[in-house]
């Protein structure tokens, strides 16, 4: 891709109600000063939250979204991703809370003209196994991943010749 460089900051079981994992990635940011940031976050504290803190996670994603807006030009935040054996939720529980949070997160950012809810296909019931261990995805889940991801990119890179 032209005029673009990739860069990535994970954090093992990070959480977005953890002020520590929430500095490293406005560190990252800072670090790394990207135009655009593509964001895959949540999925351990839906995993590890009750029914009613669903609210209150999107709350806290689309706040910090609000916030990085001021470092990067736009934010593309995925929505979150079914896991076959969460842990410690069952995976129908984790698959109805992830139903729900895509829901929620969808309509939060609909009026959000710089960030943008990333649909990512192909997750839920995949012909082949994309996960190896029912919450990590394995090199074909990761091939796939990349290819979604990279058409986020591609949606930005148009975006931005068209001056939106």
């Amino acid at each position: 891709l032209p005029d673009c460089a990739d860069r990535y900051c994970g954090i093992s079981g990070g959480k977005l109600n953890n002020k520590e994992h929430v500095n490293r990635y406005r560190v990252a940011i800072d670090r790394h000063k990207p135009s655009v940031l593509i964001f895959q976050v949540g999925g351990n504290d839906l995993d590890n939250c009750i029914d009613d803190d669903i609210d209150l996670l999107i709350l806290r994603l689309v706040t910090l979204c609000r916030l990085f807006l001021c470092k990067v030009d736009r934010i593309y935040v995925n929505q979150f991703l079914p896991r076959p054996s969460p842990r410690p939720s069952s995976a129908q529980t984790y698959m109805n809370r992830v139903i729900t949070a895509n829901m929620k997160l969808k309509e939060s950012v609909a009026e959000e003209p710089r960030i943008h809810y990333w649909k990512i296909k192909g997750f839920i019931d995949p012909v082949q196994q994309v996960f190896c261990d029912g919450v990590h995805l394995n090199s074909s889940g990761m091939q796939k991943y990349f290819r979604l991801i990279r058409g986020a990119i591609l949606h930005s890179m148009q975006n931005r010749v068209q001056g939106s």
